[in-house]
C-alpha cells in the first residue's frame, strides 16, 4: 500500500492537469454551443413578454425584462443570424400586440379568417423588423467595434424606433403609461427617453445575469469529478502510508 501512494498521486496530478487544460481550452474557445432551438425559443419568449407588457395586456413591468432573453439569444451569433432571431421576437411580439387586427378585418372588411390571419402576419413581419434591425446592429457593433452592448443596445433601439417606418407606429416607452413616475421624463425627452430607459434597464439586467452566470460556471468548473478524484487519491496516498515506527502502539 505504501508503494501505491506515489503512482496514485502521479495519476491524480495528470488527471488534474488534463482537467485544467480542458477548462483553459473552453475559456479560449468560448462556451459550448447551445442547443439549436434554444435561441429561437428565447426570442419567442421575449416577444411574448413584450406584447404582454404593452397596452391591452398592461403588464408594464414585463417591458423591463422582455429583451433579456433576446439579448441572450443573439450573444455569440453572427449579425445575420441575430437579425433572424430578432425578427422572430418581433413577429411574435407584434403578432400578439396587434391580434385585434383579425377581428377588425373580419368585421369591417368581411375578410375570411385565413385572410385576416395572413394580414396580421404581414403586419407583424413588417413592424417586427424593428426587433430584427436592433438585434442585427447591436450584435454587429458589439462584435466589430468591441463596444459594450449595455450602451449599444439602447442607443440602437431608440434610433430604430425613431427612424424605422412602421405600418402602425408604436413606442416601447408608451407601455409605461401607468407608471407616471417614469413617464414624467417624457416632458423633457419625449417618449423616446422612456424607451431608452427601458432598453437600458433590459441591457443592464442581461449584463448582470451574464456576469453572475460566468462566475458561477467558472467556480463550478473547478469542482469537477476529476478534481474530487484527485483529492480522494491523494488522501488515499497519505492514508496508505505506514506510520513511523516510534508511533506504533
Amino acid at each position: 500500500m505504501i508503494t501505491m501512494g506515489g503512482p496514485l498521486r502521479s495519476r491524480a496530478d495528470a488527471t488534474g492537469d488534463h482537467a485544467a487544460m480542458k477548462r483553459t481550452d473552453a475559456m479560449k474557445n468560448g462556451p459550448a454551443a447551445m442547443p439549436p432551438l434554444l435561441p429561437w425559443i428565447a426570442a419567442a419568449s421575449g416577444g411574448v413578454l413584450a406584447f404582454l407588457g404593452y397596452a391591452g395586456f398592461d403588464q408594464f413591468y414585463l417591458e423591463w425584462i422582455c429583451l433579456v432573453p433576446i439579448l441572450w439569444a443573439i450573444s455569440g451569433q453572427t449579425p445575420g443570424r441575430a437579425f433572424l432571431i430578432g425578427w422572430v421576437a418581433g413577429i411574435v411580439g407584434h403578432g400578439g400586440g396587434f391580434s385585434w387586427i383579425v377581428t377588425m378585418l373580419r368585421q369591417f372588411a368581411d375578410a375570411p379568417l385565413w385572410l385576416a390571419v395572413l394580414g396580421l402576419l404581414l403586419l407583424a413581419a413588417a413592424n417586427g423588423l424593428v426587433f430584427a434591425v436592433w438585434a442585427w446592429a447591436t450584435r454587429l457593433i458589439s462584435r466589430d467595434a468591441g463596444w459594450n452592448a449595455l450602451w449599444v443596445s439602447p442607443v440602437v433601439w431608440t434610433g430604430v424606433e425613431k427612424f424605422w417606418p412602421q405600418v402602425f407606429p408604436n413606442y416601447l416607452g408608451a407601455s409605461q403609461y401607468k407608471l407616471t413616475l417614469v413617464t414624467q421624463i417624457a416632458d423633457l425627452t419625449g417618449i423616446l427617453g422612456v424607451t431608452f430607459l427601458l432598453i437600458y434597464a433590459n441591457s443592464t439586467v442581461y449584463a448582470v445575469l451574464s456576469r453572475v452566470t460566468r462566475s458561477l460556471v467558472g467556480f463550478s468548473s473547478k469542482i469537477t469529478c476529476p478534481s474530487l478524484s484527485t483529492i480522494l487519491l491523494r488522501m488515499n496516498g497519505f492514508i496508505g502510508r505506514a506510520p513511523p515506527p516510534g508511533n506504533i502502539v
